[in-house]
């Protein structure tokens, strides 16, 4: 199968290994899988023809490929002081030919999931403004992911602080590759201590914080405060 190689890529939603679903919100209970919607037109979607159209223009990335566009150069250029005058949805409309159903619809929850706003409310240049912050020129093949996301960062973290918590070098490579070292996240003899399965409630200073060295924190463990 032809994957991406990143979690951003449409790379492969033409070659059959995607599936929608579409249930009660689109009238079909229990609900209707849409597979390999590229290759098949979108067909068997319960949509109109139109918002069918539109699906299969974003997702094949013919929409994209057709829009004629110049993009950013860099943050505050006059390309993207422009951007930032108007939202992501009203961009889409105006860049990709898009109805602003179509984009509420099936865009909105993508971009709130990873801004935690919709394109209404979003600035256009929202969409452009990582690549402004990545040292490589836009397009080809070089794309910048750490292996395992985020938990790369938090791992290089908790290697500083428990050297022995994950095997391996502290590199980005050693800690993605390392294997997790359970017991020694929480052993009674560290000065550093990483309590599992439990949810942070309070974090606040012994004191006076202008002159506290300590912070007194209150934790929830199986439903129960520690302190």
């Amino acid at each position: 199968m032809t994957l991406g190689r990143t979690p951003y890529d449409s790379v492969g939603l033409g070659n059959g290994q995607y599936g929608f679903w579409f249930g009660a919100k689109f009238g079909q209970k229990p609900g209707v899988w849409v597979m390999g919607p590229v290759g098949q037109k979108m067909q068997g979607a319960p949509v109109s023809e139109k918002t069918r159209g539109e699906l299969q223009s974003w997702f094949s990335g013919a929409a994209q490929e057709k829009a004629k566009f110049v993009r950013p150069k860099f943050e505050g250029d006059e390309v993207s002081r422009q951007l930032d005058t108007i939202t992501l949805e009203q961009h889409y409309m105006e860049r990709f030919g898009m109805s602003r159903d179509t984009i509420r619809t099936f865009l909105s929850p993508v971009e709130s999931g990873g801004s935690g706003l919709g394109p209404d409310a979003l600035s256009a240049y929202n969409d452009y403004a990582a690549d402004m912050l990545h040292p490589y020129e836009a397009g080809g093949d070089a794309v910048q992911m750490f292996p395992g996301g985020n938990t790369t960062i938090a791992r290089l973290m908790m290697k500083a602080l428990l050297p022995f918590s994950i095997d391996g070098p502290g590199t980005v490579e050693g800690v993605t590759l390392g294997k997790v070292n359970f017991a020694a996240l929480d052993a009674a003899e560290s000065q550093a201590r990483v309590r599992l399965s439990s949810t942070v409630i309070s974090v606040k200073h012994d004191g006076d914080p202008a002159k506290s060295e300590t912070v007194a924190v209150v934790y929830a463990r199986d439903g129960t405060l520690f302190a």
